[in-house]
């Protein structure tokens, strides 16, 4: 789980104005509802995480990390827990976070071995002053969420 995080380069919280009917829980993955928002409402957002089930590739090119003398070699495995956009990813190698650069993790130079799977849970204050958590799935106005829009 990363947390603290805004998925994407431009990602921000801010006012994100509602789509679809959207439904707030106390933490995430809970089941105590702590209130609904209509389309049309907004909310403010103001953190988020990204749970994530790691998503193993194997390397196939040599990847030197900046200010770092940790290098990955061919053949080594990476586990991929998060998008931070604009072609850079957190990483799990060796039990330490490191960001590797797309370029380094498209087809071309990483062996998939599964589809990479993550949810992004957003936390806000609804209309009514309450806070909660939703996952993300299409029901904020996306230009809200990205300020290079």
């Amino acid at each position: 789980m990363t947390k603290n995080t805004c998925p994407g380069e431009c990602c921000t919280y801010r006012e994100w104005h509602v789509q679809k009917p959207v439904t707030f829980f106390a933490e995430p993955n809970s089941q105590i509802v702590v209130g609904r928002v209509e389309p049309k409402q907004k909310v403010k957002a103001f953190t988020g995480e990204i749970h994530a089930e790691p998503y193993p590739v194997k390397v196939t090119i040599l990847i030197e990390l900046p200010n770092s003398k940790t290098k990955v070699v061919p053949g080594e495995t990476i586990y991929l827990v998060s998008p931070d956009g604009e072609g850079y990813w957190d990483a799990w190698y060796k039990n330490e976070i490191i960001s590797v650069q797309d370029y380094q993790t498209n087809y071309s130079t990483m062996i998939r071995t599964k589809p990479f799977r993550n949810t992004w849970w957003i936390k806000a204050q609804l209309p009514n002053g309450k806070t909660g958590w939703v996952i993300e799935k299409g029901q904020f106005a996306p230009g809200d969420k990205d300020s290079c829009s």
